[in-house]
């Protein structure tokens, strides 16, 4: 009996909120911006779930009057969570990082480096390890408040589709502690989203970073999802022709030899359904076509990675390593200089999708 009173007592404890800390009392934010200001200091942006009006918590549809999913406070200081505490103190509640699923960087802070930011993040046992990375055309801010979740109530799923899904026009192919990490690699780049504003916010591009800053951009995503092999119910359209539903089972075959021009050799390898094609076009005229097509595009792609921005954003460097038997001679190869020069042997090949056989029946 006493057990069961004190498993009891356990609970109630348990229940009565985190630490002592009731939800009420927090304000979550779902994401931070970030601009530089003239006085060297930063002006953090933070979008916080408004708990009157997400997911009809009261809000105009039920009657409360509120339907403003976020609401966005911005403050001036040194670090995110100097700013997060004024806050805290002028709106009453404790700023909470656990539910931020996305932090958006200005162009401008973005070139002068984010080590310090995404360091700061990424030790805080406060913040939920997959935070994306991005970056704003315009101000951090404006992109921010230029989110507009129209089918969603819940602004948190809202961005998590729309960085996330196999939809998603962009790749978010990182979270902040991979971000951390390859911003450390001195022989590699990597590319996060790139965010415009419009009536909502457009994620139609990404970002290269080079180490932790901003390098350049890119519009093509469709080429960089196929060459990090995560290319999912693609519709690709030929022109004059029609169009394909493209699906990438298996990652792209990467090889490099180390002369003194590095080789890379690439295979794209895509299952295909046609969506629609013209009367007087064969399915197999209609795939030689997209493979022509893909691998212009995705040519192009590589050269401006490499002769025009100079970064290996596409992580080949891992492959040209295993050329050499010391880490003393992959040093003195020198990869940061040698990819501006390195030379693509590229192929794709797609094959139609298997759909197998329906069998059985009297």
């Amino acid at each position: 009996m006493k057990k069961l009173i004190f498993v009891i007592c356990i609970c109630v404890v348990m229940l009565s909120g985190c630490g002592g800390k009731e939800i009420d009392d927090m304000a979550y934010v779902v994401a931070i911006g970030i601009d530089a200001t003239e006085g060297g200091a930063y002006d953090f942006t933070f979008a916080i779930g408004n708990p009157n009006s997400i997911n009809g918590g009261g809000g105009e549809d039920a009657g409360g009057g509120d339907s403003n999913v976020l609401i966005f406070e911005t403050e001036t200081g040194e670090s995110i969570f100097s700013a997060g505490d004024a806050v805290s103190a002028r709106v009453g509640q404790e700023i909470n990082f656990s539910h931020a699923e996305l932090l958006v960087f200005s162009e401008e802070v973005a070139a002068g480096g984010v080590d310090n930011f995404i360091d700061a993040l990424t030790r805080n046992l406060n913040q939920r390890p997959k935070l994306i990375p991005a970056v704003a055309v315009t101000t951090a801010k404006d992109t921010l408040e230029s989110i507009n979740s129209k089918f969603e109530g819940n602004p948190e799923k809202y961005l998590k589709k729309l960085f996330e899904s196999k939809d998603a026009l962009t790749l978010a192919a990182i979270d902040s502690r991979d971000f951390l990490c390859r911003t450390k690699n001195p022989d590699s780049g990597l590319a996060v989203p790139r965010m415009s504003v419009g009536d909502s916010i457009t994620v139609g591009a990404m970002s290269v970073f080079d180490g932790d800053t901003l390098a350049g951009a890119f519009d093509d995503v469709l080429s960089y999802k196929l060459l990090c092999g995560m290319g999912e119910d693609i519709t690709y359209d030929i022109e004059n022709s029609g169009s394909l539903i493209l699906n990438q089972r298996v990652k792209p075959t990467v090889s490099v030899s180390c002369y003194d021009v590095p080789k890379i050799s690439i295979t794209v390898n895509l299952d295909a359904s046609v969506a629609s094609a013209k009367p007087d076009v064969a399915k197999e005229d209609l795939y030689s076509a997209a493979e022509l097509s893909l691998k212009g595009r995705i040519f192009d792609l590589l050269m401006f990675s490499s002769a025009d921005m100079g970064v290996d954003v596409f992580g080949f460097d891992k492959y040209a390593r295993a050329n050499f038997l010391t880490w003393g001679k992959w040093q003195e190869y020198n990869w940061r200089e040698k990819y501006k020069t390195a030379q693509f042997s590229l192929s794709v090949k797609i094959k139609p999708e298997k759909t197998g056989l329906i069998t059985g029946g009297a």
